[in-house]
């Protein structure tokens, strides 16, 4: 944590007004004082066109979009199955 902690404030004094954290909730974040945002994060991933990480990618935007339409209680339901 001490490495984040590092990051977090060189990057507020060189006058970053946000540091995105990223998803999830790991038990590091709560040490930090911390507004959340609902803003969207968007990847990229450039890969060949005809090859097993173009698969890969396409499945797991597939995965992600399919969850976000879940009902809160099936995302739960999930979570709980995969054990996350």
């Amino acid at each position: 944590m001490v490495p984040l902690a590092h990051t977090v404030r060189a990057s507020a004094e060189e006058g970053c007004a946000t540091f995105d954290m990223l998803r999830g909730d790991e038990r590091l974040k709560a040490d930090f004082d911390i507004s959340i945002s609902r803003e969207a994060v968007v990847s990229y991933r450039a890969v060949r066109r005809r090859s097993f990480a173009r698969l890969q990618a396409d499945a797991i935007a597939g995965a992600r979009a399919v969850y976000r339409h879940m009902p809160p209680q099936r995302r739960e339901r999930l979570r709980r199955a995969l054990g996350i």
